[in-house]
């Protein structure tokens, strides 16, 4: 088997309680599906996504065709018959509130459209996510009326070209998952700290299932009662060179739940970040395409945990009333996030987090009708940086960022506006580098807040 990183996830969880179902379709009627979360609890309803992006609309005639989502991630292909009548097709980035769900989740339109033949869904996923999961982890699911999500289990995943798609029957949110995850997908700490990590099965079969019907349910069953295995960087449970794992048999007997506390010394370069494994036995089932059915007993996760001297949370924040477009008045607001670790006198950036830019209409006192078509990441949108520099003379830190690379460019805001006598058409558009380009704060123990103009930059220390 072929061993994958895996990060790490501070979360005190003994078992999932909010799980997915599995499913041998994706009909809407859940009364014949099975629970299979690991405590046989029935599984609970999720609030309903919000949309995060602009629709993508394509008119799909009922000979058949294909759209995408506009960010390249998701794609429906439509075989001849498979809607009744020509129809407007929709894609929609929403929040993922779905267990295990990994990404954007969508919401595909008309929300209840029923085919009479299989639409085909497809995933596009980066290289990049087999470093976090197996593949037979990797699932498709969707969110039911109830707002119960389930698992579709007529899933296949071409690993070569980082598509997993499924065959689907009607139209309601849907989203990528996993069975087994450690999320986030980073984790950060200063020499002596310490962190919780945990196993965590979402979508989880029963034990005793033969080996066709695991096949089916999703490609594995959890084999209960086998106690997990912990190392760092080889070492069985660690050492005060790389680290050390703590169990706690009264709290976690299977092991699935431990605490890994830094070194007081943060590991030379070559053995930094450490790498933390857990290895526990596990049922997998792949079937081969023929009938054929292989499997392997045993998985091992890893953990990238990168020690170091210190650091610090930047967030970023831009804000614009009253902003003259398309013959109205509207507000602007986006922000942004990350970590600068620091190890001597240099550094990285880490834990990047990015939001679409969020607008709203102020006010309209003209005859014209207008709505944003297009919001896009907005003006900030934090790319990896270029260099960090630790100035001790000078007592800042200086950070230069990527943003000058066109493909880093970011596409600005598109209105739309109607106004009498047929003066129609779109203002915006475009594209630009992204906000920031460098930032320069103070090396101390306090929190910085920097205005400019719209901006604001707060900066906090790790601690």
């Amino acid at each position: 088997m072929k061993n994958f990183s895996f990060f790490v996830l501070t979360l005190l969880l003994l078992a999932c309680v909010y799980c997915c179902k599995k499913t041998n379709s994706d009909s809407s009627n859940n009364g014949n599906n099975n629970n299979n979360n690991q405590n046989n609890q029935p599984a609970k309803p999720t609030s309903v996504g919000t949309p995060t992006g602009a629709k993508t609309s394509k008119l799909i005639p009922k000979s058949g065709g294909s759209i995408i989502s506009d960010d390249g991630l998701v794609e429906l292909v439509f075989p001849n018959g498979a809607l009744t009548n020509d129809d407007t097709i929709t894609i929609q980035p929403i929040t993922n509130n779905c267990p295990g769900g990994t990404g954007t989740a969508y919401r595909l339109g008309p929300e209840g459209l029923k085919f009479d033949q299989a639409v085909t869904l497809k995933f596009h996923y980066s290289d990049s996510v087999l470093q976090s999961t197996l593949s037979q982890f990797m699932l498709i699911a969707f969110q039911d009326s109830t707002g119960i999500w389930f698992v579709n289990d007529s899933v296949s995943n071409d690993t070569t070209q980082h598509v997993i798609s499924a065959k689907i029957h009607h139209f309601s949110d849907w989203t990528q998952a996993e069975d087994v995850a450690i999320t986030p997908n980073s984790a950060t700490l200063k020499k002596g700290e310490s962190i919780t990590l945990s196993i965590i099965n979402y979508a989880v079969s029963d034990n005793g299932l033969s080996q066709e019907t695991i096949a089916r349910s999703g490609g594995y069953a959890l084999l209960k009662g086998n106690s997990t295995t912990w190392a760092v960087n080889g070492v069985t449970n660690g050492n005060s060179e790389v680290g050390t794992i703590t169990v706690n048999p009264a709290v976690s007997p299977l092991y699935d739940f431990v605490k890994y506390t830094a070194p007081n010394t943060a590991p030379s370069a070559d053995k930094n970040p450490v790498l933390v494994s857990a290895e526990f036995n596990q049922k997998i089932a792949v079937e081969d395409g023929n009938g054929s059915i292989t499997g392997a007993n045993k998985v091992i996760l890893y953990a990238h945990i990168y020690i170091v001297d210190g650091g610090y949370h930047v967030k970023l924040t831009f804000e614009a009333d009253s902003v003259n477009q398309a013959y109205a008045l509207w507000n602007m607001k986006d922000q942004g996030s990350f970590d600068v670790v620091l190890s001597g006198t240099s550094g990285s950036v880490r834990n990047i987090q990015n939001s679409d830019i969020n607008i709203g209409l102020a006010s309209n006192n003209s005859t014209c009708n207008s709505s944003v078509d297009y919001t896009g990441p907005g003006t900030i949108n934090i790319v990896d940086s270029s260099n960090v520099l630790v100035n001790p003379l000078a007592n800042n830190i200086n950070i230069i960022f990527n943003s000058l690379d066109q493909k880093n460019y970011v596409k600005a805001p598109i209105w739309s506006y109607s106004c009498p006598g047929n003066n129609n058409g779109q203002i915006g558009g475009g594209s630009a580098p992204p906000f920031p380009a460098y930032i320069q704060f103070n090396i101390t123990d306090s929190t910085q807040t920097f205005i400019s103009g719209q901006y604001t930059i707060e900066v906090t220390p790790i601690k």
